[in-house]
C-alpha cells in the first residue's frame, strides 16, 4: 500500500509540474481529435478474466486491447473498443475527467497519462500507452540500436480465410496463435484506412490490409487476399514509408504478424 501511495504522489507531482503548458496528447484531446489507448502493460499485474471482480480494476475493459478515445468537452469522453460485458465492440460515453489534468476516463475507470504517452492506474502503475490515432506515435522514436533483424516467414500456404474482414481489421484477436497462418480478404476500392506500426514485422493491432499495402502485396484499388503468420511480441518495431504508406516506430508490444507469400 505504501508503494502505491508513493507512486500516486509521484505521479500527481509530475503532472502538476508539467501542467503549465499542454503536452501534444493534451492538445490533441482538447481539439477533439482521437487518440488510441493501448493496454499493453497489464500482463501479470492483476486478474483480468472476470468482468467485475474485485481484483479486476479493468472492469469491462480488457488488458491487451486498444481503445479509441475522443474528448468532447462538456459531453464527456467517447470510448470505442472491446467490452467484456457485451462480448463485442461498442462506444460508451462518460463525463468526469479533464485532459488538462492528464485524465483519461475509459468507461468510468480514471487513468492518468504522462507527457511521453505512458498510461497509469493509481493502484497498479503503468498499464499502457497512448498514441495519436492514425498519425505518428506520441512516444519517443526508437534509436537504431533498438531495432533488431526480422525473421521472415517461409513461403507456403497462406492460411485459412478469416470471414468478415475489412480495411479496419487487425490481428489482435489472433494474438497468442504463434506460427499459425491466416488470411484476410481486403475489399478493392474501399481503402486505405487504419494505422500501421513496424516494417516487415508489424504490431498485431496494425490494420492488416493497410500493412499489406505498405508491404507491397496489394493496392487500395485492387484489394486482394493476403496471408500472414502470427508471431510473439517484439521489443521494438521500426517504421518506414513504403508504397505510399507511412508506418510508425513503436517500442515493446504484446503481439506481431508477418506476411506470408504463396509458393
Amino acid at each position: 500500500m505504501k508503494q502505491r501511495i508513493a507512486l500516486s504522489f509521484a505521479l500527481l507531482l509530475s503532472f502538476a509540474v508539467n501542467a503549465q503548458q499542454p503536452s501534444a496528447i493534451t492538445a490533441r484531446l482538447l481539439s477533439g481529435q482521437p487518440v488510441k489507448v493501448m493496454f499493453d502493460a497489464t500482463g501479470g499485474k492483476f486478474q483480468d478474466t472476470d468482468r467485475m471482480s474485485g481484483t479486476n480494476p479493468m472492469g469491462t475493459l480488457k488488458g491487451g486491447e486498444n481503445y479509441r478515445v475522443v474528448y468532447n468537452g462538456a459531453a464527456g469522453w467517447a470510448v470505442t473498443g472491446y467490452n467484456k460485458g457485451t462480448g463485442g465492440v461498442g462506444t460508451w460515453t462518460y463525463q468526469p475527467g479533464r485532459p488538462e489534468d492528464h485524465d483519461l476516463d475509459l468507461w468510468g475507470r480514471m487513468f492518468k497519462f504522462s507527457d511521453n504517452g505512458e498510461v497509469f492506474d493509481f493502484q497498479y502503475g503503468l498499464v499502457g500507452h497512448v498514441v495519436a490515432d492514425g498519425t505518428q506515435p506520441v512516444r519517443p522514436q526508437l534509436s537504431e540500436s533498438e531495432a533488431k533483424p526480422i525473421q521472415q516467414a517461409k513461403p507456403g500456404t497462406i492460411g485459412n480465410l478469416v470471414s468478415g474482414t475489412s480495411w479496419m481489421s487487425t490481428a489482435t484477436a489472433l494474438r497468442g496463435k504463434n506460427n499459425q497462418r491466416f488470411s484476410y480478404a481486403c475489399p478493392g476500392g474501399s481503402g486505405p484506412a487504419g494505422s500501421v506500426w513496424g516494417t516487415d514485422i508489424y504490431t498485431d493491432d496494425s490494420t492488416v490490409c493497410l500493412a499489406a499495402v505498405h508491404a507491397g502485396l496489394i493496392t487500395p484499388g485492387s484489394g486482394g487476399v493476403v496471408g500472414f503468420e502470427i508471431r510473439p511480441g517484439e521489443s521494438a518495431y521500426r517504421g518506414s514509408t513504403r508504397n505510399g504508406v507511412r508506418s510508425s516506430d513503436y517500442g515493446k508490444f504484446s503481439g506481431s504478424f508477418v506476411f506470408v507469400t504463396a509458393h
